[in-house]
């Protein structure tokens, strides 16, 4: 298996797709300037083989392998190496019915590597094995010798330089798996010891539960059972009790009813009796108010209205007794106070008279005194105003300057305080949007890696395709037709992909660049309207190119040819959750963008609000600093002094109004007598109406008692009136109360046959109902009461059944907590559950026991190679030495305990004598390189490297790209190959490594 070609783009310095092709199978070389990109090409090689030592290729970290690192807008490397497999017996284990191997690498800027196998996606586990098994493990620590490590090697251990003879003859890949099948045997042994110990504590106490449980719920059947017949036959007694209740409440609501119309036919001919005797009274009443009835309502009138009169009589005269006493006791208390002021007038005016003149003099004096001083006060306050006002004036310039600058500043203050208010900015705010923006970020990583892996798994989904033209729209290429529906019901979804089977992959477009290269076969011809069905029948499935290269990419491109086995993979069932990832990463990513764009806007803000409260802060303490000095100065000292002295002033006003209170206490003594006069002319006129008054009384009291005893003569002829009604109306009530009795009786009866048809409702309900419940009361209602049958209610009691059921049911109820009703099925499925891990401790037994044999044999045959790869490569490396070293001899040797499966030492002869190694060797003697492999990558300057390889090819560094082109040396003339770039058809050089021969044998 040997290199065919290598296709790079955007790897390091070859940034646009660059295929090196025609490799020669024997010997190839490479040639340019430093930098051209020589070295790229054998580290794309390596990158490609599965290299994990980056540094090798001199990269720190994968993206360093994109070009420029992805900052010119490349922001994915990859490598594609096409292999020719045509050597069947050296191919690849599960390739070798290849006959060409291509195997790409793909790195993108901030994402994952991944790897294509035949342009099918491949893990990296699968990719190492099929480099492994032909034995290019690229990790392997001699994989590469770099410059200067070849005494590194000379140096080996002897086991490390068996382990080169391993990796020569491909056995050592499988040691590699066999100390992994060891490990995995090893994690199976604590397998199987962990499910004897589930066998021993935890199954086998669980079937051993399940069965006593069993036991207990096959009870529990039995019990049910038993509850079932007596409730079958409990219902069938109620079934019976409520058929005979309907029957017979028939006779009883007949019986009911005649005793109803009895009862109404008495009732009939009391009333007849009530309504006789009604109209009896009428006329008795009648013939009373014609006789009497008039001259008593005339007799009560009067008699009421002489009342009246007699009351109205007596109210009068008793209300102007009491004006009359009031009067009375007005008058006595007028003569009573006017004797008393008479007599302390009097006293008074003999006594306390001069004392009174004395005392008043006296306070006038002091008043004008103290009027005299506060008027000498006054005028000085003034004076020393007046002083104070001319010196106020002269500071007054001063003060107003620096009152001034204080407002000033306040305004400034208030100005920025207005605009801080105004900006809405909030200090917390900000540390709150970067915190989420963290958040954002780490989310946003998470589902970017989550949608890798779920896309790693449905590889298919992945669609990448050139740009047709310069500033193409994505927009135009909506995507494979899979990944742009939704399926309403997953039950459905294996259906669906059946019908769309491989159209599910078509890729949706809504423009038509390109449509010049492909044609759809039905619009290449013209036909009848008629024939529209037909034609779309032949023609309509059908695209047309319009040359051949472009009808093979779209039909034999390995890209398309994809197998049946990735077709059959169910994706729409599986599609939900890539998509709900998708959607959860376009929402944080336009939150993030959201957050990000607010704190953009919030930073300009926050330069502002630092501004603002900055010069706030400093008009501040400017402010406070001019607050001081005018609490300080002078002016505001003088301001005070004037403001106290003009409140002295206002106080010495208010002494003028104490002598107006002297004249206003001799005019009390002249309305008494005009009072007193008044009071006994008032006492006098009540006096003359009272006596009118008795006299009137006296009067309407003798009409009183007249029309009374005339009112008591009448009311004894109405008394026998009333004597002969009452007898009748006395008969009238008995007879109503009859009537009452029987209503009662008839009502008693009504609801007695309400109650009987409710009851026999009910019954013919309970009935229909049990009917409808119970179905087998149909099948079995002839064996009802039967003897010597299952419903026999003779000789089982049905009062007592239904107590046994009753105590059955609690039973049962009390037992039903503690029965596990999936005892039977917990234990199938527990006896199933052991018998299937028994089964599996049984397949995992026997596999180790076959995978042990395996190993033995396999053990076996690993020395045979081993054996054989060690004879051949002695044998060549002692070629190789004696013919660059003449007359010396090497070979690799057992160690000291003659086993060769143990470790190998270099011995070298020169002459005679055997060397131990080549450290006992001059610079001059040491042949360098030493190679172990047949197969090999040599990087050398040596001019015969260039002159004897068939094909040449050199590498130049153009415009920040590496190119190549491809020379033939073998047929004595140069030849130039120059390949096609699809963005704009220029022909251009290929890309390779620098100032190095790259020879690939057979099995490179």
């Amino acid at each position: 298996m040997y290199i065919k070609s290598i296709v790079l783009e955007g790897f390091k310095s070859y940034a646009q797709r660059i295929e090196i092709h025609d490799f020669d199978p024997l010997f190839n070389a490479s040639t340019g300037l430093n930098g051209s990109g020589k070295s790229n090409i054998l580290d794309s090689i390596c990158f490609v083989l599965g290299i994990s030592n980056l540094s090798q290729v001199r990269a720190s970290n994968l993206q360093d392998l994109v070009y420029k690192s992805g900052q010119a807008g490349i922001t994915k490397a990859t490598v594609s190496i096409n292999f020719d497999n045509s050597d069947k017996s050296r191919s690849p284990l599960g390739f070798e019915a290849n006959d060409e191997i291509t195997v790409t690498r793909q790195v993108v800027v901030g994402g994952r590597s991944k790897y294509l196998i035949n342009f099918f996606y491949a893990a990296n586990s699968r990719v190492q094995d099929l480099f492994c098994s032909v034995g290019l493990n690229v990790n392997n620590p001699h994989f590469l010798i770099m410059q200067g490590q070849i005494t590194k090697v000379l140096n080996m251990k002897p086991p490390e330089i068996l382990a080169m003879i391993e990796e020569a003859a491909g056995t050592r890949m499988y040691e590699c798996k066999k100390i992994a099948v060891q490990k995995t045997i090893e994690k199976k042994e604590s397998k199987l010891k962990s499910i004897q110990t589930v066998l021993n504590e935890e199954i086998s106490p669980t079937l051993q539960k399940l069965k006593e449980e069993r036991a207990s719920y096959l009870e529990y059947q039995k019990l049910v059972r038993e509850i079932e017949h007596l409730s079958r036959f409990c219902v069938a007694y109620q079934f019976v009790l409520a058929e005979e209740t309907k029957v017979s409440s028939t006779d009883i609501l007949k019986e009911m009813q005649s005793n109803v119309e009895k009862f109404q036919e008495s009732r009939a001919e009391i009333q007849q009796k009530v309504k006789q005797l009604s109209e009896d009274i009428a006329e008795m009443e009648k013939e009373k108010d014609k006789e009497v009835g008039g001259r008593l309502c005339a007799l009560e009138a009067a008699l009421s209205e002489d009342q009246r009169v007699n009351t109205k009589a007596r109210s009068a005269l008793d209300l102007k007794k009491q004006n009359l006493k009031s009067e009375e006791l007005k008058y006595n208390e007028l003569i009573t106070r006017m004797q008393k002021d008479s007599k302390a007038n009097k006293d008074g005016e003999e006594a306390t008279l001069s004392g009174q003149m004395m005392i008043c003099k006296n306070e006038i004096s002091k008043a004008v005194t103290e009027a005299k001083q506060a008027q000498m006060k006054l005028n000085y306050a003034q004076k020393e105003l007046k002083a104070k006002e001319a010196e106020f004036k002269k500071i007054n310039e001063g003060y107003k300057k620096d009152r001034k600058a204080f407002e000033a500043v306040e305004q400034i203050k208030t100005t920025l305080e207005k605009q801080i208010k105004e900006l809405n900015y909030s200090e917390e705010k900000g540390e709150a949007l970067l915190a989420k923006k963290k958040a954002l970020v780490s989310d946003i990583s998470r589902l970017r890696e989550l949608s890798e892996n779920l896309m790693a798994k449905f590889p298919h989904l992945q669609f990448t395709y050139k740009h047709p033209e310069k500033n193409w729209n994505l927009n135009h290429v909506k995507g494979p037709v899979v990944s742009l529906f939704t399926v309403k019901d997953l039950s459905n979804a294996k259906a669906l992909e059946a019908v769309a089977g491989g159209k599910l992959y078509n890729i949706i477009v809504d423009t038509e660049a390109g449509h010049a290269n492909l044609h759809l076969a039905l619009s290449l011809i013209v036909y009848e309207s008629e024939l529209q069905k037909a034609m779309e029948y032949v023609f309509g499935t059908t695209l047309v190119c319009n040359n051949m290269d472009n009808a093979k990419k779209l039909t034999f491109d390995k890209r398309m040819m994809r197998s049946a086995s990735s077709q059959a993979v169910p994706i729409l069932s599986k599609l939900q959750e890539v998509k709900a990832v998708e959607i959860e990463l376009k929402k944080k990513e336009s939150e993030l963008a959201d957050v990000e764009n607010e704190l953009a806007s919030l930073k300009t803000v926050a330069v502002m609000y630092q501004q603002l409260k900055q010069q706030w802060e400093m008009k501040s303490e400017e402010a406070e600093l001019l607050q001081k000095k005018l609490q300080q100065s002078a002016y505001h000292k003088q301001e005070e002094e004037l403001l106290a002295l003009r409140q002295t002033i206002g106080d010495k006003c208010e002494v003028k109004a104490l002598v107006l209170e002297l004249e206003e206490l001799k005019q009390e003594q002249a309305s008494y007598k005009q009072q007193i006069t008044a009071a006994e002319e008032a006492i006098k006129s009540y006096q003359d109406q009272i006596d009118a008054m008795v006299a009137e009384v006296a009067k309407t009291q003798e009409s009183v008692e007249r029309a009374e005893k005339e009112l008591a003569k009448q009311k004894e002829v109405i008394a026998l009136h009333d004597n002969a009604i009452k007898e009748k109306s006395a008969e009238m009530v008995k007879y109503r109360e009859q009537n009452n009795e029987l209503q009662l009786k008839v009502k008693e009866l009504e609801h007695s046959i309400t109650k009987c048809q409710q009851d026999a409702a009910d019954a013919a309900a309970k009935v229909a109902k049990m009917l409808k419940e119970y179905k087998w009361i149909a099948s079995d209602k002839p064996l009802f009461g039967q003897p010597n049958t299952a419903y026999d209610f003779k000789s089982n009691n049905p009062k007592e059944a239904s107590q046994r059921l009753q105590k059955l049911q609690e039973h049962i109820e009390k037992l039903g907590r503690n029965v596990n009703t999936r005892a039977m099925n917990m234990l199938s499925d527990a006896e199933e559950r052991y018998n299937d891990l028994m089964k599996k401790k049984r397949i995992v037994e026997n596999d180790k026991i076959k995978i042990l044999a395996v190993i033995e044999e396999l053990d076996r045959k690993k020395k045979q190679a081993l054996e054989i790869a060690w004879k051949k490569v002695n044998e060549d490396f002692g070629s190789i030495f004696s013919t660059l070293l003449p007359g010396a001899r090497a070979m690799l040797a057992a160690t000291k305990t003659h086993n060769v499966f143990v470790g190998m030492e270099f011995r070298v002869a020169l002459g005679q004598t055997w060397k131990e190694n080549l450290t006992e060797l001059s610079g001059g003697q040491r042949p360098a390189p030493v190679y172990i492999l047949d197969e090999f990558i040599v990087v050398s300057l040596k001019d015969g490297m260039f002159n004897n390889a068939n094909v040449l090819y050199k590498t130049r560094f153009v415009d920040g790209v590496s190119t190549i082109a491809r020379y033939s040396q073998n047929q004595n003339r140069k030849k130039e190959s120059a390949f096609k770039k699809p963005e704009n058809s220029r022909k251009i050089l290929e890309e390779v490594t620098g100032p190095a021969d790259l020879e690939c044998s057979p099995a490179c």
